[in-house]
Order: structure tokens, then sequence, then C-alpha cells
């Protein structure tokens, strides 16, 4: 194993081959294998703990900001007032710029609403898009009589959507 993408591959390919075909969404006992394997083939394991560090600390500042929008939001449904002594310091995103709520201007606010609604839009998009695939793909098994999606066969590349769904659209990064 010489990489991070090489031991990410194995993880993926590992869990794909020991993955049951049904469970509930909080079972993980299924993963053992999968965790001991991991734990065994860790490239750099200083690398991994300067890493993972990070990785929290990164995360910590992303969720910052989703917790500016649940603050935001709890207000519009009117659950609680908005307190500036908590809201204050936590972030949203305009123009790509990370804004403190007591730093932002009535612009800046404003930018960062359209950028939301742009997102949700997409968001909304390629949720109803998905769901039109999966609904495709239920009704061709049905109308074949056959008890299972996957016995459809390899399926070509649908051509009414011409979005382009990269790498990067597996992330979770979604600002809701």
């Amino acid at each position: 194993m010489d990489s991070w993408s090489d031991f990410r591959t194995e993880i993926d390919h590992r869990l794909d081959t020991v993955r049951p075909a049904r469970c509930g969404a909080d079972e993980k006992d299924w993963r053992e294998e999968v965790y001991g394997w991991a734990r065994n083939h860790i490239p750099d394991e200083t690398h991994l703990v300067r890493h993972y560090a990070k990785e929290i600390v990164d995360r910590r500042e992303a969720l910052a900001t989703k917790r500016a929008n649940i603050v935001l939001r709890k207000w519009a449904h009117g659950q609680t007032p908005l307190d500036w002594c908590l809201a204050g310091p936590l972030p949203i995103k305009a123009n790509g710029v990370r804004i403190r709520l007591d730093a932002a201007t009535p612009d800046d606010i404003e930018d960062a609403a359209r950028e939301l609604e742009a997102a949700g839009k997409a968001t909304f998009d390629e949720v109803m898009l998905l769901a039109a695939c999966m609904r495709d793909l239920a009704r061709g098994a049905r109308r074949s009589n056959l008890p299972t999606v996957v016995l459809l066969g390899n399926l070509g590349p649908r051509h009414d959507h011409d979005g382009i769904i990269t790498p990067d659209d597996l992330d979770d990064d979604s600002p809701f």
C-alpha cells in the first residue's frame, strides 16, 4: 500500500465486498472486518495524527457555518430570539468569503441568501433527478417482472440530463 488513494480504494473495495443486502442505517457491526484491515494498513501514522487533528479543527469550523444557519433558521421559525452574543462570532459564506455575523453588512447577508437559494435549488434539482432515476429503475424491473433491479443488467448513461457528476459531488459539503 503506497498511498492514501490506494488505501481508500481498498477500503471501498472491502466495504463493497462485505456490505449486506439490507441493514439498518445505523448498523455498523458488518464493517468490523474493514475497520480491522484499515487499522492494520494505515500508510503513515504520523501524518494520520496531524491530518486527523487538522480535519477535526476544519470540520468544527465548517460546522460553525451550519450552526449559524441553524441559529438563523430557528429565529426565522420563531423558536428562539436572535441573540448576537451567541450568533455574532458564527460565520456565514458570501462570495467565497467567510464572514462573522457580527461583521456582516446588509449586502453580505443578501449575497449569502442568494447563494443559499442557488445551492438549495441545485440540491433540490439533484434530489428530484435521483428520485426520478430510482423510480425509472423500479418501473423497469416491474415491467419485466424482475425481483431486483440489478437483473435489469448494466445500463448505459442516461441522455435526458446534462449534469455531470464528479467525485467531489460525493463529499458532504452541503450548507444545509
